[in-house]
């Protein structure tokens, strides 16, 4: 997926909004919902909003990673250790031990972005 390609999936996953060519959180689409007599132009009554930059910054993307429920953090650590350590998705290793883990730790906002698209299933290698 292009790095365009992955912001905007993983933004409409949680709730972001594109209208009018601009973006909205998911607080603001609710606000300009509430505040519209016509549900149609929502976006007329909501404040605009800077899109996360999931790719580039830890904390964008580490407030997504706390959205995951179990299940799911459980498989995007597994993508995380295979991104991390060069495995291809269809290549896919369980790891074997923590020490093989600690290597995550210094996961780059990249891969966490494309370890968090995969556990969510929204990874689509044709974007």
């Amino acid at each position: 997926m292009t790095e365009q390609s992955q912001q905007i999936v993983l933004a409409e996953a949680r709730g972001w909004r594109f209208a009018n060519d601009s973006w909205f959180s998911p607080k603001a689409v609710t606000k300009g919902k509430a505040l519209a007599t016509n549900p149609a132009i929502w976006w007329a009554f909501a404040e605009e909003s800077k899109l996360p930059d999931y790719l580039h910054d830890l904390n964008a993307i580490h407030e997504e990673e706390k959205t995951l429920n179990c299940e799911q953090y459980e498989i995007f650590a597994d993508f995380l250790h295979n991104i991390v350590n060069g495995y291809a998705p269809s290549d896919y290793v369980q790891p074997s031990d923590m020490g093989s883990n600690t290597q995550i730790l210094s996961a780059t906002a990249a891969q966490r972005t494309e370890a968090v698209l995969r556990a969510l299933e929204r990874w689509d290698d044709t974007r």
